[in-house]
């Protein structure tokens, strides 16, 4: 019995000296993977400066030929006018044409940088995660199970922050809530405008559908862009910045609901326009179909349209209805 645990706390020193090995090495590839990227993007700010400076050094060349052309003109008229000399006046040839001619206004639109806020629990997901740990400890013929839970625990009730009002309300009903942030949120209600509200409740910025349908559901993606779903158009579109681009057309399906995943695949739920009683799930990466999810292992149909489903998505890639 004292050997057995002597072994197991060595076993457990052992094992968490190769855990803090893995993860600091994991720390160093993260490290080096964003140092490498902020090198990429200083050399693009040398990059923009050089030809930059080289176009107005170019054109401060060709201003100041421009200038000394016309003095030495100047100095020729001078000379013309002092002198009795005809043939020189006959001679003559104005410039006057040539130098009305002004060299191209040139203006620098100065660049900016945005950085990204930083989403710490996407930091997370980058560095990983640990197996399921517990103990086990045997007392009178009984296991007693001794679970450990690396994950932040969860409150027992439920905290309200902040109450946000709306846009929405009586027959104007709010219908979906999707989080960019610990901060903003957006949503979208029986109307053609999506809204994204910050946690004091203002009104940060209003974008209105493509098509001018009422969007059916709408997600974040990782790197922080609105998706919607556009039922009649039979679409699913992203929102870059004040752009709309449509990143899924189907056919033969209408697309309801939409959730993104930590991969950053999108889920979405659809049902046919022929059997709508044909309801399914698909996993999309950008425009390419991955995965559809639609029957049981007996070839029986998981979803029906009587009975919607609404997705969402665990770390674990594990697609919840």
């Amino acid at each position: 019995m004292a050997s057995n645990i002597s072994g197991q706390k060595d076993d457990i020193i052992k094992n968490s000296k190769e855990l803090k090995t893995a993860i600091s090495k994991h720390g160093e590839d993260l490290h080096r993977e964003i140092d490498t990227a902020i090198e990429i993007y200083i050399s693009h700010v040398d990059i923009m400066e050089s030809n930059e400076a080289d176009i107005l050094n170019e054109l401060e060349k060709e201003l100041k030929q421009s200038m000394y052309e016309i003095n030495q003109v100047m100095a020729n008229l001078n000379e013309l006018l002092n002198s009795n000399v005809i043939s020189l006046v006959s001679d003559y040839k104005s410039r006057n044409a040539e130098f009305k001619k002004l060299p191209p206004k040139y203006t620098v639109s100065l660049p900016e940088f945005t950085p990204r806020k930083i989403e710490k629990e996407l930091v997370y997901q980058q560095i990983g995660s640990f197996s399921a740990i517990s103990s086990k400890s045997k007392e009178h013929g009984y296991i007693k199970d001794f679970p450990y839970s690396l994950n932040r625990p969860l409150i027992d009730d439920p905290r309200i922050i902040n109450d946000i009002t709306t846009a929405y309300g009586g027959f104007k009903e709010l219908y979906s809530v999707s989080c960019l942030s610990g901060d903003e949120v957006w949503i979208r209600g029986w109307d053609n405008i999506m809204r994204l509200y910050n946690s004091n409740g203002k009104l940060v910025k209003s974008i209105q559908t493509k098509s001018g349908n009422m969007p059916w559901d709408i997600t974040v993606t990782n790197s922080g862009e609105l998706v919607y779903t556009d039922n009649i158009q039979r679409t699913v579109n992203i929102v870059k910045n004040t752009n709309i681009q449509t990143v899924i057309r189907l056919r033969g399906w209408y697309p309801l609901y939409v959730c993104n995943t930590p991969t950053g695949d999108l889920l979405v739920v659809m049902y046919s326009d022929t059997d709508s009683k044909q309801t399914k799930i698909v996993r999309y990466s950008g425009s390419i179909e991955k995965q559809t999810i639609q029957f049981n292992n007996k070839g029986q149909p998981l979803y029906s349209i009587l009975n919607p489903c609404h997705t969402s998505s665990r770390r674990s890639r594990c697609v919840l209805k």
